[in-house]
């Protein structure tokens, strides 16, 4: 018998959608200040991290990626999060 990966994501979620399928975000591509507006709003439901891209998923349902080709704002979304600064929810 094969040995099978078992994904712990539900199929719903978010996270999951983005990793099986990222096309739906990279699809519309906005500029970082559209991000850290929706940040400080809190209207994010989820982020992810591609090599070159950050995909963003907004509690209305909205789905795009921010060109992030040398991870400037990966990392800083992360290093805030470590610290306890403003993530989204």
């Amino acid at each position: 018998m094969a040995d099978q990966h078992h994904d712990p994501l539900q199929a719903t979620s978010i996270v999951y959608q983005m990793r099986q399928d990222p096309s739906p975000w990279v699809r519309t591509e906005y500029d970082a200040s559209r991000m850290l507006t929706n940040i400080h709003e809190k209207r994010l439901a989820a982020i992810g991290v591609t090599l070159d891209a950050v995909l963003v998923s907004t509690k209305c349902g909205s789905r795009y990626s921010v060109s992030d080709r040398f991870a400037v704002f990966s990392q800083s979304l992360l290093l805030n999060a470590i610290k306890g600064e403003s993530a989204p929810d």
